[in-house]
């Protein structure tokens, strides 16, 4: 028992600093950056992704034959993840470069376009679930959705905290 306490706190911690580094990695005045910082942003987000797939597999623990066909869907998904992270990016840019003089317009286009972010996400979390279900056993693969969830959580969280209200 105490083992396993002890590999979910290491899970926590670890989970901490990736979604740590992620906040301080991606500002969000990211329209502003210059292509020296754009370039740091991509390198972080191919350290947060090898991160992220540490953590996934010490919490998974897959078989071998898992693991060859987990890793693969893991990818394809991730793929999909990073085209909502980027629409993420563009509203808050859009957010950013408008906050000053945000007029009604503006204010549904963020709360609309957030929204239907959110939607996005866990359509495609329904989409991917019997591509991951023909690869994981049942627990393991809600174990994972677990674990996307709450790192998903830390990042909205990490967001929203440096994100001003809407004046």
């Amino acid at each position: 028992m105490i083992s396993c306490l002890g590999r979910h706190a290491f899970f926590l911690v670890s989970l901490r600093v990736v979604v740590m580094t992620l906040s301080f990695l991606i500002p969000l005045d990211v329209a502003f950056a210059s292509s020296d910082e754009m370039k740091e942003l991509e390198e972080a987000d191919v350290k947060m992704l090898a991160e992220k797939k540490r953590i996934i597999s010490d919490a998974l623990v897959l078989t071998p034959s898992e693991a060859k066909n987990f890793w693969p869907v893991f990818d394809e998904y991730q793929k999909a993840l990073d085209t909502l992270d980027d629409r993420r990016r563009a509203i808050l840019i859009d957010y950013g470069e408008n906050y000053d003089n945000l007029d009604d317009e503006d204010a549904k286009r963020f709360l609309m376009g957030r929204l239907k972010l959110r939607v996005d996400r866990y359509d495609l979390m329904k989409i991917y679930e019997p591509k991951f279900e023909r690869v994981l056993p049942m627990r393991k693969l809600a174990r994972y959705y677990h674990i996307e969830l709450k790192i998903r959580s830390f990042i909205d969280a990490g967001i929203e905290e440096e994100l001003p209200l809407i004046r």
